[in-house]
């Protein structure tokens, strides 16, 4: 019996979560790696309270817990859960997809319950192979006998078009702006005429289509000259095919229909603080519009240490507080470049990114942000830097971390050790007082045993003079385990 099949036999969510958590945790540690780079996981969750957690492998747990307790909600992902998660590691989806998934997987076994598909198991196809699988079937495919009987009972209604505005009505191209979900739902196709399924969450569930309207109006649009469906989020900066794909080339193809161009032209330059959120709509600004103080927030944001450098000099002439805010949020390590930043830019730079601080971060700022969220210590890591002769450098924490900095992390939570530089795990002073707040503690994790392929001959020798039996459970088995097969041969 397979991994899938052994999930399967679970019905209750509770259990299939936590055996997912027992059995597999290659699975917790890839989905949470995955919602690092899903800008969707920020919107949705609020972390305020694992983020308390101070042992990175109990955090992923609970993120993981979190997120799957949510998904799960829909019946289909909570049945077919272990291939969501697997899919979506696989970067087909974002995790605000789950609404969207779970009506594929309705269709899925509606075609599986009528016979007419062959491949009745789920774990044989990709993400993609289910959607190209759908799209063979018509609507009518996907519903009971008793859904259809209803639908002919009801009265036939005109559909016109309520609640939607058309604000581009061009030979080439047709831009809508809906108001209502149900009026995405009557102008767009649920299938395109090459037989690609509508995949748009917004499409899918009324709840996405709220989420993104309240921030600005959803832009579905077809493409008359290609025959293609599109839909533009300003708000969010998305553009997307029918299959939910960002456009590879925006610019490109927005300039490739000038009444396209003309439309985002016209909405970008009356909503000029959406250019703060993505270059790609610089291109359609008329510059004549632009401020000094949005020019220079424009030239700093989001680039390399090196290009700030260059510019140091510039950037130091910044005086507007707000717009240094605005900068430092999307560029953290920009705050090494400043002169006398005020302590509010420090924090906001030391809540954004604390790596981006290393060596530049204030003694009171550092040792505050390692006393009160001890997990950020692993993230002062390693950087490079240009040395005056040219030549490139490689710093390490321990360069820059001083011994009460990294003792003041390990007294909040050992465990961290293992997370550190290797720079800081390979030495024996920190090796001893990790193993030693430990042991001291209420509840030991058992530090010694997990850095013990690292142990150094001075840790070995003190943690057997100072914790005979600790020093025993961790390096007497293999010798115990060999003496007795001695005894036997014998």
């Amino acid at each position: 019996m397979n991994i899938f099949e052994r999930f399967f036999l679970l019905e209750d969510k509770q259990d299939k979560i936590q055996w997912i958590i027992d059995n597999n945790p290659k699975i917790v540690k890839a989905v949470c790696n995955k919602l690092k780079t899903d800008p969707s996981f920020d919107r949705l969750y609020d972390l305020k309270e694992v983020e308390k957690i101070e042992d990175p492998e109990e955090k992923e747990k609970a993120i993981f817990r979190m997120v799957a307790n949510k998904i799960s909600e829909n019946k289909m992902i909570r049945k077919y859960l272990i291939w969501f998660l697997r899919e979506y590691v696989r970067g087909e989806y974002m995790i605000e997809d789950d609404v969207k998934l779970d009506g594929f997987l309705k269709k899925f076994e509606a075609l599986k319950n009528k016979n007419l598909i062959e491949e009745k198991d789920i774990t044989k196809y990709s993400y993609d192979g289910l959607v190209s699988t759908l799209g063979k079937f018509d609507e009518d495919d996907f519903k009971s006998d008793n859904q259809k009987k209803k639908e002919l009972r009801e009265p036939k209604q005109d559909k016109q078009f309520k609640d939607v505005d058309i604000v581009v009505n061009d030979p080439d191209i047709i831009i809508y702006k809906p108001k209502t979900w149900e009026a995405e739902r009557l102008i767009c196709p649920a299938k395109d005429s090459k037989g690609r399924i509508n995949e748009w969450c917004t499409f899918a569930t009324e709840h996405y289509f709220n989420f993104y309207s309240k921030d600005g109006p959803l832009f579905p649009m077809h493409d008359l000259k290609n025959d293609n469906w599109y839909q533009l989020h300003f708000e969010s900066d998305q553009f997307k095919d029918i299959s939910d794909r960002e456009i590879d080339d925006r610019e490109g193809y927005i300039k490739s229909i000038p009444a396209l161009e003309m439309f985002v032209r016209n909405y970008i330059n009356n909503n000029l603080s959406l250019v703060k959120k993505s270059k790609d709509w610089m291109p359609f600004v008329d510059e004549s519009k632009i401020s000094p103080d949005m020019a220079n927030y424009l030239k700093f944001r989001g680039n390399d240490l090196e290009f700030l450098q260059e510019q140091k000099a510039e950037f130091h002439k910044i005086q507007d507080e707000k717009l240094l805010q605005d900068i430092i949020r999307h560029t953290p390590h920009g705050i090494i470049y400043l002169i006398g930043p005020s302590v509010e830019l420090q924090w906001l730079a030391v809540k954004t990114d604390i790596s981006a601080f290393r060596k530049s971060c204030p003694d009171e700022i550092r040792r505050y942000v390692i006393e009160n969220n001890p997990a950020q210590l692993p993230r002062f890591s390693e950087y490079k830097i240009r040395t005056a002769d040219g030549n490139i450098k490689t710093v390490h924490p321990k360069d820059y971390l001083t011994e009460e900095d990294i003792k003041l992390g390990l007294s909040k939570a050992p465990m961290l050790f293992m997370l550190l530089d290797n720079s800081i795990k390979s030495e024996s002073k920190y090796q001893i007082f990790a193993i030693d707040t430990d042991m001291k503690s209420d509840l030991p994790l058992g530090v010694a045993e997990s850095i013990k392929s690292i142990m150094t001959p001075e840790t070995k020798k003190w943690l057997k003079e100072t914790y005979p039996e600790e020093y025993k459970e961790v390096f007497g088995r293999k010798t115990t385990k060999s003496t007795k097969t001695t005894k036997k041969k014998e």
